[in-house]
């Protein structure tokens, strides 16, 4: 959805707009806000879809190149706010009684569960590697993802073992529906199957780490 449309005065201006015209139930007119909302982000993504066929025409013609950077830039816009929260703010944000820990440099490994005197060690590097001892499994596995995905340096986590259990969910679902809806964004623009998975590694990078200040200097200058 536009981010026009997420925003909350812009919902109370519509409702205004559709009680004028005569619906006098709020339960109604939310009904047909959503639904004007859903007719316009279908609207748009299809005039986007057939933009960059376009684009992407004149760019086997070889009047125009579409790089990657621009389709990568112009999904991230289309992204909603909460989604384009780098992890480590992510974290910060959802991790109750938070404590920080700082992750070493090198290849994380975790070994199993059934490992009773390491299951709660990561080691970083190549083997034997730095020990980083976890004060449970759970804490141990929302270490592994996080540092998995490339963070390292400081982190917030939960401190307790149950709410360490609960956002370890909560980032597994996030890197998934994450990923979908980046690929989803990329499918939209990119015509080969090559510059879509560009554009998503792009995209992806981004939603971990942030968008770089030098992509943003470089959108600014494209604009």
């Amino acid at each position: 959805m536009p981010f026009e449309l997420l925003q909350e005065d812009r919902r109370d201006l519509d409702d205004a707009v559709f009680e004028m015209l005569g619906v006098t139930d709020p339960k109604r007119r939310s009904e047909l806000v959503d639904q004007l909302y859903r007719e316009l982000t279908l609207h748009n993504r299809n005039i986007r879809i057939v933009e960059v066929q376009k684009m992407e025409q004149r760019r086997k013609t070889g009047t125009e190149r579409v790089s990657q950077l621009e389709l990568a830039f112009d999904a991230w816009e289309h992204l909603e706010p909460e989604w384009r929260k780098p992890l480590p703010l992510w974290l910060k944000e959802n991790a109750l009684m938070s404590k920080t820990v700082e992750l070493p440099e090198g290849e994380v490994r975790l070994t199993a569960a059934e490992n009773f005197l390491e299951a709660n060690t990561l080691f970083f590097g190549k083997k034997p590697g730095r020990a980083h001892e976890c004060a449970s499994r759970a804490e141990a596995e929302l270490l592994y993802q996080i540092a998995n995905e490339g963070l390292r340096g400081p982190v917030s986590i939960p401190s307790g073992e149950s709410q360490a259990r609960k956002l370890l969910n909560e980032l597994e679902y996030r890197l998934t529906e994450g990923r979908r809806k980046l690929t989803r964004l990329a499918e939209e623009r990119a015509g080969t199957e090559k510059l879509r998975e560009q554009v998503v590694e792009t995209l992806y990078r981004w939603f971990i780490h942030g968008e770089p200040e030098r992509a943003q200097a470089a959108r600014s200058t494209a604009v």
